[in-house]
């Protein structure tokens, strides 16, 4: 065995070791996302989640809570790295996840086969959580795109003027997972399934034009476009520059960065520009106790002088991140007090997949809302329905607001 492989064996040797070790004192959270173009989505979820814990004293069961964030950049090969350093760490029980799907539908049976504890707040990949086998350690408090392309699609279909549809699809593993879910709601109304173009990643003006071209010749009433932010944000500043007049139901995939700078209102009120997301507007609208409590007494710094969710860039992955730390802070109750990091993530799984007492959070009450999950069983581990789902549009002056119903 040559130096660099006996090296190698070691290092994994020792992070088995510690993986086995007793985990004493403190629990940590890790925190995987993009830092650098999702830098107010990660650090909406980060709030999120601090908020929670704040609220419980920053302990999880009878533990102290330590956070630690890495940056994944949107690559897929350094999330893994990130979950990887979380496994080795022996006082490492959960890793949050980020905006980004494709890190976790490319390495989701290794993290199933891990035993790496994946809680996420917003990526909304539909693969993501559900294994292929009974294996599996990956929950969700999000938009799940398995009903976020059947909810698009209903919305588009209840809209008088939509008496013509196209797709646009980011040409990604999550962009393309979306497709069928939209396909199939159509088809299943007798509707003509729309024909669809796909754009990819670091698309330029002329490709964008190309695809605008396409558009204009179909002569669509409504477009749905699933997207990430810069291509997105390109097509929809050349729909308007061409003068192309049509009706735009986006995912929510532009709202990890600047969208708002980059596609100005009058750009957004002349496509009547509306996206999906999580429905915490409407329960901010109602009344919901939760979200009162944490504006009249701040638990964190960040949320000092803010008074509604408007004020938090953002904040569905806000909302979403603290009624997910809600529930690990719960599950965390039956959490043994000896025995390995190892053990203490599996009881975690079954903690979760087990939850008895109803949890409050900013989007709903939640009566157990994991279950065991077995491939007989795909919506084991998703938190929210299709009843959670919701439209937005962004205001003149750029804040989110609940979108008004389509005729």
């Amino acid at each position: 065995m040559n130096s660099r492989k006996l090296f190698v064996f070691f290092v994994f040797l020792a992070s088995a070791m510690m993986v086995e070790a007793k985990a004493e004192g403190t629990y940590r959270i890790y925190f995987d996302a993009d830092q650098v173009l999702g830098a107010s989505s990660a650090d909406a979820i980060y709030q999120g989640v601090d908020a929670a814990f704040a609220q419980a004293g920053h302990k999880l069961g009878k533990r102290a809570v330590e956070f630690v964030r890495l940056n994944h950049r949107g690559n897929p090969k350094r999330s893994w790295l990130n979950l990887t350093k979380a496994l080795a760490d022996e006082n490492s029980l959960a890793v949050i996840g980020g905006v980004h799907s494709p890190p976790y539908i490319t390495y989701r049976d290794k993290i199933n086969a891990s035993g790496v504890v994946l809680l996420l707040p917003w990526s909304a990949g539909a693969p993501i959580t559900r294994a292929i086998g009974d294996r599996n350690s990956i929950f969700r408090v999000s938009v799940d795109d398995s009903k976020a392309g059947a909810f698009l699609a209903e919305q588009v279909l209840a809209t008088e003027a939509c008496k013509s549809v196209v797709f646009l699809v980011w040409n990604s593993g999550w962009g393309r997972s979306n497709l069928p879910h939209l396909e199939k709601a159509f088809s299943a109304t007798g509707r003509d399934v729309p024909q669809h173009f796909l754009f990819d990643t670091g698309l330029g003006e002329s490709g964008a034009q190309v695809i605008v071209d396409n558009v204009q010749k179909l002569n669509a009433d409504c477009m749905i476009i699933v997207g990430n932010l810069a291509e997105e944000a390109l097509l929809l500043n050349e729909l308007h520059a061409s003068g192309v007049k049509i009706q735009v139901f986006s995912h929510w995939g532009i709202l990890l960065g600047d969208f708002v700078d980059r596609v100005p209102a009058e750009v957004r009120n002349y496509l009547d520009f509306q996206f999906i997301q999580t429905c915490a507007l409407q329960q901010e609208a109602a009344g919901n106790p939760v979200l009162k409590d944490i504006f009249e007494t701040p638990p964190i710094a960040a949320l000092e002088g803010k008074s509604e969710l408007s004020d938090i860039p953002s904040a569905v992955g806000f909302a979403n991140a603290y009624d997910l730390a809600s529930l690990l802070i719960e599950a965390g109750q039956a959490l043994p007090e000896e025995g390995g990091i190892g053990q203490h993530r599996q009881q975690l799984v079954q903690a979760l997949q087990g939850l008895e007492q109803p949890v409050d959070g900013i989007l709903k009450r939640y009566v157990r809302p994991f279950s065991k999950y077995s491939p007989d069983n795909p919506d084991a581990h998703e938190a929210l329905g299709r009843e959670d789902l919701c439209m937005a549009r962004f205001t003149d002056d750029n804040r989110v607001a609940i979108a008004a119903a389509k005729k």
